[in-house]
């Protein structure tokens, strides 16, 4: 499996109210319908996240399990607490702009009884739309490219062993549209639509259909399962070329 993208924006576990979209921009309307599980098998290992909703449509509660193998499974809980302009996951609180939009986070942690302070900045273009997320006190930061309403790229800078490396990932988009209720968290998913996407500007309009590795790595093709109501329920990814598959998702939802 990759690394996962997005190493400075955290990949939280939340969701709360859509941020602002285009009005010319064309949506299947699933946002009716609530995404309660998320899980991934790969590797002998599957990941299951169970999501939790007020009656605001607010994630509460995220309770994750790991289990390797069919061994004995690790869990995990995470509770959300809100107000009007921030929220916290428990690991970090996100300040929000005037539009709903993350404009900074900040993660309180300890190592070797040291206590340290996190901050990242969030960076929008004019058509509103997330281009860098910035770590304030190292030189980490995450670029975001967007084409003709997609995503298209994201360069994501980060340090390892006290040395700044880079991953690079281009996608490439089919023409059908994404359902706005598709994101998730689970671990590697090679699609960047976490939850922290909805609190980050306008979303991509168009489903991925290829993700590229700048650096030589095997690209995926990714194909996509729906229900009656035009939600995703399954994406597979499989290596170009081959019928090797990296990873198979499964989503579940509640609708109205």
């Amino acid at each position: 499996m990759k690394k996962q993208i997005l190493t400075l924006s955290a990949m939280a576990l939340f969701v709360v109210a859509s941020c602002s979209k285009s009005e010319e921009e064309p949506k299947t309307e699933t946002e009716s319908c609530q995404l309660t599980q998320a899980s991934v098998t790969s590797g002998g290992e599957t990941i299951t996240n169970i999501y939790q909703y007020d009656g605001g449509g607010k994630i509460t509660t995220v309770n994750s399990s790991s289990v390797f193998n069919n061994g004995t499974p690790n869990t995990s809980t995470y509770a959300f607490t809100y107000t009007a302009d921030s929220f916290s996951d428990g690991d970090k609180t996100y300040a929000l702009d005037a539009m709903g939009r993350i404009k900074s986070s900040t993660r309180y942690y300890k190592v070797n009884n040291i206590n340290y302070i996190a901050t990242f900045n969030y960076t929008y273009n004019s058509d509103g739309y997330i281009t860098e997320v910035k770590n304030s006190s190292t030189n980490e930061v995450t670029k975001f490219t967007w084409t003709a309403g997609n995503l298209t790229k994201v360069e994501d800078s980060y340090m390892v062993g006290g040395v700044l490396s880079t991953n690079v990932q281009i996608y490439d988009y089919s023409t059908e549209v994404k359902p706005d209720n598709f994101y998730s968290d689970v671990p590697d998913l090679p699609v960047p639509n976490t939850y922290i996407f909805k609190f980050m500007g306008k979303q991509s309009k168009n489903l991925i259909s290829k993700v590229r590795y700048e650096g030589g790595s095997t690209a995926e093709i990714l194909s996509y399962g729906k229900d009656s109501n035009g939600n995703i329920t399954s994406l597979t990814e499989k290596e170009d070329g081959t019928a090797k598959t990296f990873g198979i998702y499964q989503f579940k939802y509640k609708c109205n």
